[in-house]
């Protein structure tokens, strides 16, 4: 008869490979075409998450080596390179990246986005005033709370604008441009979601150059906190991107920014249509993992500003300026 022992090296040397080939498939979900077991990339598509499961099998393997007294060098190092090389299609690495000529534009453009959470805007306001951002997008913005709010800054030289984002609760999203806006619209996104989206569009002129802007908030995963149609808000979330997707590739004809509070990690599915509408300014000037939420430990990039037909992207930052669960970000830009 076999002592405890025994059966738990036999054990650990049989299931130690099954498992970690297991979590391997499980890693390829969110590389499916299409929108196809989307539901998966919450977990999945997260490159924090996707790194904690990485590992572990990783360390799988090696304890199968281990226990069975072999070593599979190639499959060790093909776990080791393709941890690496996610990590670089999510972090981006300023050395291989070209510096771009700024001779052929003095003034870059400053463009921030946060979501607040209907906090007060009062630090937000003084720190606003102090760093000058050239734009200004904000979610979950209550132009209707105690405190100051964005149109203080319209004599500081900006012009605001703001629009409903949701009704349930009631939360705007707000926007601040220290140039001349021209025309101003929001629109409903036809799928309706936890509770109807609008996204906020606005036509501004920076030194005789018209810039389209775009300020939304996605399909958030949780619901107050809870998890109840987690999948289904998964979904709704990919709809909407598709359909503001749509919307942005129809304005080919000028510059695009899009300030978002994405609610999705940047390999999530259900921001796909977006990201392939556009560039990820973090990915062109950022530097490290990005995170963005919660604030307290940001290991989740969930904030985007993306562009398109700008030059070049110069810098990209976060900052923690309010209570709120979200870190701003602010990027500079160089038509």
């Amino acid at each position: 008869m076999k002592s405890s022992d025994e059966f738990r090296k036999q054990y650990m040397t049989q299931a130690s490979p099954l498992t970690g080939l297991v979590l391997v498939i499980i890693l390829l979900t969110p590389y499916l075409p299409g929108d196809l077991l989307l539901e998966a990339d919450f977990l999945l598509a997260n490159p924090f998450f996707r790194l904690i499961i990485q590992v572990a099998a990783l360390g799988l393997f090696l304890l199968y080596t281990q226990r069975s007294n072999r070593f599979y060098p190639v499959l060790s190092m093909i776990m080791v390179a393709w941890i690496a090389i996610e990590l670089l299609t999510v972090m981006p690495v300023p050395f291989f990246r070209s510096k771009p000529d700024r001779s052929s534009y003095s003034q870059p453009i400053h463009a921030l986005t946060y979501n607040i959470q209907g906090g007060r805007t009062d630090r937000l306001l003084e720190w606003i005033e102090s760093q000058k951002p050239d734009i200004v997008g904000l979610q979950e913005y209550y132009p209707f709370g105690d405190g100051p709010q964005l149109k203080v800054l319209e004599d500081r030289g900006y012009q605001t604008r703001c629009a409903r984002l949701y009704r349930r609760p009631v939360s705007f999203l707000g926007l601040a441009v220290r140039g001349e806006i021209v025309h101003t619209d929001s629109f409903r996104l036809a799928v309706p979601g936890n509770d109807p989206r609008q996204v906020l569009t606005a036509d501004a002129v920076f030194n005789s150059d018209t810039l389209r802007i775009v300020v939304a908030h996605m399909e958030p995963p949780l619901k107050q906190s809870r998890f109840f149609g987690i999948f289904q808000r998964m979904r709704y979330r990919y709809l909407q991107s598709r359909e503001l997707a749509d919307s942005l590739n129809a304005w080919s004809d000028r510059r695009l920014l899009l300030l978002m509070d994405g609610n999705a990690a940047p390999r999530d599915r259900s921001l796909s249509p977006l990201q392939a509408a556009m560039n990820d300014t973090w990915m062109e000037a950022g530097s490290g993992w990005g995170g963005t939420w919660d604030s307290t430990l940001p290991v989740h990039r969930i904030d985007y500003i993306l562009q398109r037909g700008f030059t070049a992207v110069l810098k990209a930052e976060r900052h923690n300026i309010i209570n709120s669960d979200h870190l701003a970000y602010m990027v500079a830009l160089m038509p």
